[in-house]
């Protein structure tokens, strides 16, 4: 949908179209269209990549203990002091 000129055949619509469903179409359809008209905003006003896939911006913490397990959380035992 984005490439140009667009590469999106009636087929790919109608395999979306059944999976998704005409509302799910619709609402991809305006995802994808949105994202697109962010990049070549972003691209006309010369904003650039902020480093977010390289694994350091926005890096979550590592649990200082190990994770609960669903039995502890089943049996009550998840509150941890």
């Amino acid at each position: 949908m984005t490439a140009q000129p667009m590469t999106v055949t009636d087929e790919m619509v109608a395999e979306l179209d059944a999976r998704f469903g005409h509302e799910g179409l619709v609402e991809l359809t305006h995802a994808i269209a949105l994202e697109n008209q962010r990049s070549r905003f972003n691209h006309a006003l010369g904003i650039v990549d902020q480093g977010f896939t390289s694994g350091e911006a926005c890096r979550v913490p590592m649990p200082q203990s190990p994770p609960l397990s669903a039995a502890d959380v089943a049996s009550g035992s998840a509150s941890r002091g």
